[in-house]
């Protein structure tokens, strides 16, 4: 049975929150390759973050690793998406999540956790200024090469453990920050291999609207 829960919607609770997930639709040739090599819609992902508050003159920012940046930055939400029209979708993530895990004395128990959204973009604050790594690119697109994959370390590749490193690009960082602070986005995959395609399939998101 399915019941209904309005979220409230005023200054205290924008239309966009603190932690939401922007997935975009990009359109230039970077794009495009990272987007025929993934098999999905998306090429690039960052976090929503209000730079002070929620106040109507407050700073809505796009929080993102990107390579014409040369790295991690914030950008104001506002001017990108006048810039690139019906290209941003958001997604939220479930504001709380039950895990079922088994314990030797109570048999299956159910844990409920919390969403924090402003620890998880703290967390991706953190990581702006780090440079872009192309290399991280590089092994995600040979994960798809007939032959190379055979390389690959399976062990490695579905590692769920949160791993600290100093090479990021725009996926990656989102689960790295979501990972540190109790979310794992996508299971069974590492946070170093994540591709937006990931996130956009995540039971933990959920599509809301795209950003006109």
């Amino acid at each position: 049975m399915k019941h209904l829960i309005y979220l409230p919607y005023d200054q205290a609770h924008p239309l966009i929150e603190e932690g939401d997930v922007l997935l975009c639709r990009g359109k230039k040739w970077f794009s495009f390759f990272i987007k025929q090599i993934t098999q999905s819609p998306y090429s690039h992902v960052g976090l929503a973050s209000w730079h002070n508050g929620h106040d109507p003159e407050d700073i809505l920012e796009i929080v993102e690793f990107h390579l014409s940046s040369g790295g991690g930055v914030a950008k104001n939400l506002k001017n990108v998406a006048a810039i690139k029209p019906n290209t941003i979708d958001v997604y939220r993530p479930s504001p709380y999540r039950i895990d079922l895990k088994y314990d030797e004395v109570n048999g299956v128990v159910a844990q409920q956790t919390e969403y924090n959204g402003k620890a998880v973009t703290d967390t991706m604050r953190g990581l702006t200024a780090l440079h872009y790594s192309l290399l991280n690119i590089g092994m995600v697109a040979r994960g798809y090469m007939f032959g190379l994959r055979l390389l690959n370390n399976v062990n490695l590749m579905s590692d769920d453990s949160l791993q600290q490193s100093g090479s990021y690009v725009c996926s990656t960082s989102v689960a790295h920050s979501a990972n540190k602070n109790g979310w794992d986005f996508v299971k069974n995959k590492s946070d170093s291999l994540t591709e937006p395609g990931d996130l956009a399939n995540s039971p933990l998101l959920n599509y809301l609207f795209s950003i006109e």
